[in-house]
C-alpha cells in the first residue's frame, strides 16, 4: 500500500528510555535515568510509565526552546528496580 504525502512526512521512531522506580505507599514513584531530578508518580506501574513519557516530552520541548544540550546532575545510584519505556519520537 502506498503512503500518502502526510504519512511519508510524519515518520515516527521509537526510543527506549531507562527509568528507576520504587513503591511508596499506594504510589509507584520513579524518574528517567537521564533526568534524575524530575521524578513523577502513578497509582499503577502503567500510570507511572505514562507520566515518565510525559516527563520526556516536556524535557525535549525545554531542550528545543533552549537550543542547547544540558546534562542533568546525576543522583547517587539507588538500590531500586529499573525498566524501560518506549516513546514515539
Amino acid at each position: 500500500m502506498k503512503k500518502t504525502l502526510l504519512e511519508s512526512a510524519v515518520e515516527t521512531k521509537e526510543l527506549e528510555l531507562q527509568y528507576t522506580y520504587w513503591r511508596d505507599g499506594k504510589f509507584f514513584v520513579g524518574f528517567l535515568n537521564d533526568y534524575p531530578d524530575s521524578s513523577t508518580q502513578g497509582f499503577s506501574l502503567a500510570e507511572l510509565k505514562e507520566a515518565l513519557a510525559e516527563v520526556y516530552e516536556i524535557k525535549q520541548e525545554e531542550k528545543m526552546r533552549r537550543g542547547v544540550k544540558r546534562k542533568e546532575k546525576k543522583r547517587p545510584e539507588p538500590i531500586r528496580k529499573t525498566g524501560s519505556i518506549k516513546v514515539l519520537i
